[in-house]
């Protein structure tokens, strides 16, 4: 059975490979330090759109409340699993400390 990679499912999205208003990135990182760090710059931006959208429903400039309510789930759903990525690794860590040789 042959399983195609997802990056070859991304031309089918549309122009500009332009989901909801995000961009899928181009290529994909490497290494575990290099997805980290793009993991954690992608957290920061969903936190400022959050941020932009909640701004723009107390100034009334959001039509619709549900754009500024997903905007928000959004960035809590990614900080939660930074968080959950961090508290496994440092667990690991802390298990290798404590192998004994």
């Amino acid at each position: 059975m042959r399983i195609d990679p997802i990056s070859s499912a991304s031309a089918s999205l549309g122009p500009g490979g332009v989901v909801s208003g995000l961009e899928i990135p181009k290529h994909q990182p490497t290494g575990f330090a290099s997805v980290l760090q793009q993991s954690i710059e992608r957290v920061a931006d969903l936190q400022n759109a959050a941020d932009l959208a909640s701004q723009r429903v107390a100034t009334g400039d959001l039509a619709h409340l549900h754009e500024a309510v997903i905007a928000m789930q959004e960035a809590n759903l990614a900080l939660d699993l930074v968080v959950s990525v961090r508290d496994h690794v440092v667990e690991g860590l802390q298990e290798l400390l404590r192998t004994q040789v």
